[in-house]
């Protein structure tokens, strides 16, 4: 009778581990369910809110061309900002969007300039390897297999390290400048506040260019260059007679035709925000005061 009575007592207890065991595996099953689902609608909302970011951003990006077209393709103040901050943050919807304009016809055309001009840019002074930097972009863009003394031409790329091959040629974007010898990151962003490689021509709007650019046109004084800025801040030049008038006959021959009076070339860079999520685009519209905008470079970041 007692043997029976421990047998029922053991089996009891053993169906109570099996039960609790059960139970266990239960509650884990459900904690893992739960996890994973939460998982799930942590990504979810992430792709909602990334999905959002880039509508914001292409928003932006439609926001500066019809400025640009309401403002006579003149970059308005308020788009020339040259970093994210709180102050120049546009609230849309459930986030926000940041947007810069950049005038292209502003900038130095690297795939038309001549060397020259190039070595009178100012802000390469400040490089330690301002030959390096020179003799490898004119290198790059040449079509001979002849290095100039600090420059670089096939060889010299394929031994790196990952090597590829000298272009030789034209630049299709100004982010090419990056492949080239002498040119790392920090002068990269130093060199395409001031060359460009999306406008039709070699020339420069002289209502709009910045000093350092002004200062490669040739025959033209530094105090010459004062007068011009202090002069288009007033009164921008609107006729070509204007800029000759400006210079005088002798000088007007020298730059006549390195300069322009409009723009039709804008470099637009726009980031949408929503939450921790962010989608940057950056594109290169070409604008007409009689057609619609036309897309030259776009290009969708992280």
């Amino acid at each position: 009778m007692m043997n029976k009575k421990l047998n029922y007592i053991n089996n009891k207890g053993f169906a109570l581990i099996i039960t609790l065991w059960v139970m266990v595996i239960i509650v884990s099953i459900i904690i893992s369910i739960a996890y994973i689902t939460r998982l799930e609608l942590r990504k979810s909302r992430y792709q909602v809110n990334k999905l959002k970011a880039f509508y914001l951003a292409r928003a932006g990006i439609e926001k500066a061309i019809s400025e640009l077209y309401r403002n006579d393709f003149i970059v308005p103040n308020e788009f020339m900002y040259e970093e994210f901050d709180l102050y120049n943050r546009r609230e849309l919807g459930d986030g926000c969007y940041w947007v810069r304009i950049e005038d292209e016809n502003a900038k130095l055309n690297l795939n038309t300039l001549a060397q020259y001009r190039l070595n009178l840019l100012r802000p390469l002074d400040r490089t330690i390897n301002k030959k390096e930097i020179v003799d490898g972009i004119f290198d790059w863009l040449d079509t001979d297999s002849n290095p100039r003394p600090y420059g670089a031409e096939e060889s010299y790329y394929q031994f790196l390290y990952h090597g590829y091959n000298c272009k030789n040629g034209l630049l299709d974007t100004i982010e090419e400048l990056r492949l080239i010898k002498g040119v790392d990151e920090e002068t990269f962003k130093v060199l395409k506040k001031y060359l460009t490689v999306a406008t039709n021509d070699s020339k420069i709007n002289i209502n709009t260019t910045s000093l350092d650019v002004l200062e490669t046109l040739p025959k033209v004084s530094k105090g010459k260059i004062q007068e011009l800025l202090y002069e288009r801040d007033s009164h921008p030049f609107k006729t070509r007679e204007e800029i000759e008038d400006f210079f005088g006959e002798k000088i007007y021959k020298e730059v006549g035709n390195l300069i322009r009076l409009t723009s039709d070339t804008f470099r637009i860079t726009c980031v949408g925000f929503v939450g921790n999520t962010y989608k940057e685009i950056e594109a290169i519209i070409n604008v007409s005061p009689t057609s619609a905008p036309r897309i030259i470079y776009w290009q969708e970041k992280m």
